[in-house]
């Protein structure tokens, strides 16, 4: 029986499997970091898409509506205050309704605290303060159910002071607690996902050179032009290296929208609401209390300064024609409606934010015709227009304009709401896919490179 001859140089025959089997670690080494890489990406984008979308914005803007509802929640009172016993039933409901709503809000913020006491201690200030101003504030509506005003009226202060230097500040310092959070956060985390997406990157582009040096190799070594598997694998891992990096670059785009499109308005537009229904109470403070007319008076034009300051001869209407570049701002136009007017991205958005300052100015107006009207001796009438929801009147005017605020509100939390979800949707099924892939690289490249060691064989 004849032995047949080797088909390689022995020299050859002792480097190239070597050689293969050399590469075949190398190939399985960088797919391992390759994958460990992408995961870490992964889930640094996920993690910064829950801190910005879950986690510390949703808080702060929970703190700014508790916020809203507190301010809503004294106009009520006061607005209960200035008229006869049991002549005003909506201001009733709405205090009643706004109560349950601060209930409610301090109940989910105790169950969603995510930085510790920076969050729990401002949410038991909240509480605490809560229950001090709801004990007096049913005092004076008991006092003035009874006809003693004066005592109603001294109470009323008391209470007043525990909204404005108890709750307001812990709200407040809720919001900053999250807001201090999320930028330490988010710089910690923008730096987390951009190292691994380029690390992402340098270990795919490792792998892609790995995988093409050994087909170079084999094609000089056994003249075969394609080795298939590893060709496939070559594919599998462009495709996915592709589409991890799209899936950084589209998530960390949407984080953007998030938070500088969306988050920037929301926070001002919050803001706005809360310093216009503080500035709207002040009004029916100033009808209540004649005593500090001067003080509230001051205090509703400085809360109107912080909404929407507008340089000289500058009106509303005017203001409001602005368009989304902050430049076109008439010179000298401040406050957390004008921070909107220069922050316009979403369609609708440009439209709904100029009926909101429209509207504002309308009931700005009608709150100059009350001052006039009491400032006249009619009492009764700018009581009667100051609290009315009848077409024309103040608080029909107020609702206008609160309507614009909301619509506008709505617009951004749909955007940020909708890109929070495109970012967790552009990572979402990488943690089963990613391993999948890997071992459908290693698996091609035992197959193409398993059969051609087998040719050393003797």
């Amino acid at each position: 029986m004849s032995v047949r001859s080797p088909a390689f140089p022995p020299a050859e025959r002792l480097a190239t499997p070597q050689l293969l089997q050399t590469a075949i670690g190398a190939i399985l080494l960088a797919a391992a970091l390759f994958f460990l890489a992408s995961l870490a990406g992964i889930r640094a984008t996920r993690e910064r898409v829950q801190s910005i979308g879950r986690d510390a914005v949703p808080s702060i803007l929970a703190a700014q509506r508790l916020k809203v509802s507190l301010a809503d929640l004294d106009a009520n009172v006061v607005n209960e205050l200035i008229v006869a016993p049991g002549k005003s039933p909506a201001s009733i409901k709405g205090y009643v309704t706004r109560r349950q709503e601060i209930t409610e809000s301090l109940v989910r913020a105790a169950e969603n605290i995510t930085y510790g006491e920076l969050e729990r201690k401002p949410i038991t200030d909240l509480t605490n303060a809560l229950s001090s101003y709801e004990r007096l504030a049913i005092k004076a509506r008991t006092l003035h159910q009874r006809g003693d005003e004066r005592g109603a009226t001294v109470t009323y202060r008391d209470a007043l002071a525990q909204l404005q230097t108890a709750l307001y500040p812990a709200s407040d310092l809720l919001a900053k607690a999250n807001t201090d959070a999320l930028r330490r956060k988010e710089a910690a985390l923008t730096t987390a996902s951009t190292l691994t997406m380029v690390m992402t990157l340098l270990t795919g582009i490792l792998l892609l050179t790995v995988l093409t040096a050994t087909q170079l190799f084999l094609f000089r070594r056994t003249n075969r032009v394609l080795n298939l598997p590893l060709l496939a694998a070559t594919v599998v891992s462009a495709l996915l290296l592709a589409l991890l990096l799209r899936a950084f670059v589209v998530a960390r785009e949407q984080v953007r929208i998030a938070r500088d499109d969306a988050f920037v308005s929301l926070s001002a537009l919050w803001q706005a609401r809360a310093t216009a229904y503080d500035a709207n109470s002040d009004e029916s403070r100033w009808l209540y209390d004649r005593d500090r007319r001067p003080q509230l008076e001051a205090s509703f034009m400085s809360k109107t300064a912080l909404l929407l300051k507008l340089p000289t001869a500058q009106t509303y209407a005017g203001v409001s024609e602005a368009t989304a570049n902050p430049a076109a701002l008439p010179s000298g136009t401040t406050g957390f409606l004008a921070q909107e007017l220069a922050n316009i991205t979403f369609p609708g958005e440009r439209d709904a934010a100029q009926e909101t300052v429209k509207a504002w100015g309308v009931y700005y107006a009608a709150d100059e015709k009350i001052r006039a009207l009491e400032n006249s001796g009619n009492h009764a009438e700018a009581v009667r227009f100051c609290i009315s929801m009848a077409p024309g009147d103040s608080n029909f005017a107020y609702a206008q304009y609160d309507a614009g605020l909301e619509k506008t509100i709505g617009i951004n939390q749909k955007a940020f709401d909708a890109a929070v979800d495109a970012g967790f949707g552009t990572v979402h099924g990488y943690d089963i896919a990613l391993p999948v892939a890997v071992l459908i690289i290693g698996g091609l490249t035992f197959a193409g490179i398993r059969p051609r060691l087998r040719e050393y064989d003797l």
